[in-house]
Formats: structure tokens, sequence, C-alpha cells
């Protein structure tokens, strides 16, 4: 399975000006949050989110179930939280799945997510491959 997402990174960064750190958290979990607060407020750090939220889509997309907020009446989906995207020492990112998202890959037989993201002036673009059993 194939999942991919294309995001402007503009638009990622209105939504954080206008809403905050409370949109981070809505979307990212602490272990994610805490690489990127150690690197500081930068134009790159608005994109390394990006490319992460678009990741997020992209394995979300993968599982064939797309984002549902929790607490939505009748959504199966899985929540922002439920996949995180964490960085390997030698920068190469890495997805952990949990929750509904976990119970899901293992349903569908998957063995491992794996992430590619790029980003460029004003696009972020994940893509995610999933390794069957």
């Amino acid at each position: 399975m194939i999942g991919i997402d294309l995001l402007e990174i503009g638009r990622f960064e209105e939504a954080f000006r206008r809403r905050g750190e409370g949109f981070l958290r809505r979307i990212f979990t602490e272990r994610e949050l805490n690489y990127f607060y150690r690197l500081g407020p930068k134009r790159v750090v608005i994109a390394e989110l990006a490319a992460r939220f678009a990741a997020k889509e992209a394995v979300s997309k993968a599982l064939g179930t797309g984002i549902k907020l929790l607490g939505s009446e009748g959504k199966v989906g899985v929540s922002w939280k439920e996949i995180e995207v964490l960085t390997k020492s030698s920068g190469k990112p890495v997805v952990v799945l949990s929750g509904r998202a976990r119970k899901k890959a293992k349903k569908l037989g998957f063995k491992k997510v794996h992430v590619s993201l790029t980003h460029i002036k004003d696009l972020a673009l994940a893509i995610a491959l999933v390794e069957k059993v």
C-alpha cells in the first residue's frame, strides 16, 4: 500500500499562527514536539513540521482510513496522535503507530510503514510505503 500527501507550507504556517501551540498539540505527540522544540523557531522547523503533518496524512491514506478527529460520531479513521513520525539520530523519519492505527495496520497484515519526506520553498511532500508480512 502507498499513501502520498502534498501540503502548502504557508497554509500550515498560517494555521499555526492563528491557533498557536494548541494547533501543534492537537496534531503532534510530546515526543514529536520535543524534537522540534530543541531546534528553535526557524522557518525550517515549520517546513519540517509541515512535512511530518503530510506524513501523517500519507500514512492514514496507506491505511485506507484517513484522519478522523477523536470523538467524532461514526468516524472509524485514525487520529493525528496515533501516527507518530519520529527522527532517528541519522535523520531518517520513523513511523510509530498506536491505538486504532496500530490495530488497523495489524488487521491489514502490515509489517512496517516507511515514509519519505521532502520540502522545498513552498511545498512539503510525504510518501508512505507499507511493507506487508
